[in-house]
């Protein structure tokens, strides 16, 4: 495939396409952040955790990359809650409010911690690092990493092996251009 777009470019074609291969949208992220408004995306994600159904308040069961960190961080930054995305023992996605700005506990059959955000710290610097209780969930999971996202849209990897109180690697950063990755 590559060849193939590099023969193109040298034949005077339009040369070869890159992408970012996600398919997340910033705007979002952008209508929260610079509006305060909630879209109807977000809102459909609000009144499905807010729904009585199997799961109780606060779990909705969601599709493979239904839920973006963008999402996430968007979310987040609308309630000042954090949220998670985790697969549960039976396979199934569960898009989670954790209730609170200091987070909370998954589900008893969480096998795997996709992805959880952290709020607003207003200033402060403390939403960037990466908890006891994170690198905990891990070790407990038996799972090698996992990503956080912040409300400005920084998207971390932390290990079992990340120090708590500690800042993990950047993943991608959210402009509202769209997603940008950090030069290392």
């Amino acid at each position: 495939m590559l060849k193939k777009a590099v023969a193109y470019s040298r034949v005077g074609q339009k040369g070869v396409r890159v992408a970012s291969g996600v398919a997340e949208n910033p705007s979002e992220f952008v209508s929260i952040r610079r509006q305060g408004e909630i879209t109807p995306r977000l809102q459909n994600f609000v009144d499905r955790l807010d729904a009585q159904d199997d799961f109780g308040t606060g779990l909705a069961e969601v599709g493979k990359r239904e839920v973006t960190a963008t999402d996430l961080a968007a979310l987040t930054a609308l309630t000042g809650y954090e949220y998670a995305i985790v697969i549960l023992t039976d396979n199934r996605r569960v898009l989670i409010n954790m209730g609170s700005y200091k987070g909370g506990e998954l589900p008893p059959n969480t096998k795997i911690l996709l992805m959880h955000s952290h709020p607003d710290d207003h200033g402060t610097g403390m939403a960037k690092f990466i908890s006891e209780d994170d690198v905990n969930a891990l070790v407990y999971l038996n799972q090698r990493y996992s990503y956080m996202v912040t409300v400005d849209g920084t998207v971390y990897r932390f290990t079992r092996d990340t120090p708590s109180c500690s800042v993990a690697r950047i993943v991608r950063e959210l402009r509202y251009s769209g997603w940008v990755e950090p030069e290392t």
